[in-house]
């Protein structure tokens, strides 16, 4: 029984410090009627590329049309979000979004959020460093494995797309900056 809470309590952690929670997160087990109100200060790093990232990853995916659809109608949103994603935010965070609730932009953007400081977690634990515009932008066109297509390019299809979709990314990024 304690074994099954210490798993649950540190399973909670993981998902809050991953997620980059400031807010305190209430967090009830399956297996028990237990609550666990924790309040863990995540600070973001001053240099975390992601506010102006997402600002820039929004213009190049949609302009900013909330009930924009792309990739052959599998991309919803602002943020063009696919249901990749959506499992990926689902799986991070333990709660459940469908795909057709990245209309809301506010959903979007939280969806978006998540999984790139999740990942911007994952490479600086990976590399011992921040996580780059760069990486994060790969990883919002390609997946999450994208990010190491930077440093060991390919020569193929998917490693242009990526290089193409950055070139656009990165425009908007200035012009956000500006």
């Amino acid at each position: 029984m304690k074994y099954r809470k210490l798993k649950a309590i540190i399973f909670f952690l993981l998902v809050t410090k991953a997620i980059g929670a400031t807010e305190p997160v209430v967090f009830t087990t399956k297996s028990e009627p237990v609550i666990f109100k924790i309040n863990i200060p995540v600070p973001k790093p001053a240099t975390s590329p992601i506010p102006k990232l997402m600002k820039a990853l929004e213009k190049t995916e949609s302009k900013g049309k909330r009930y924009a659809v792309g990739d052959n109608g599998e991309a919803f949103g602002v943020l063009q979000v696919h249901e990749s994603m959506v499992q990926e935010y689902n799986r991070i965070t333990g709660r459940y979004l469908s795909h057709s609730e990245m209309f809301t932009p506010e959903k979007a953007r939280m969806v978006a959020d998540v999984v790139l400081r999740y990942y911007a977690n994952h490479i600086l634990s990976e590399t011992g460093r921040p996580a780059t515009a760069k990486e994060l932008a790969f990883i919002w066109n390609g997946g999450g494995e994208a990010w190491t297509r930077v440093v060991k390019t390919r020569r193929d299809e998917k490693q242009r797309r990526l290089e193409t979709y950055w070139n656009a990314v990165s425009n908007n990024l200035i012009a956000c900056v500006e």
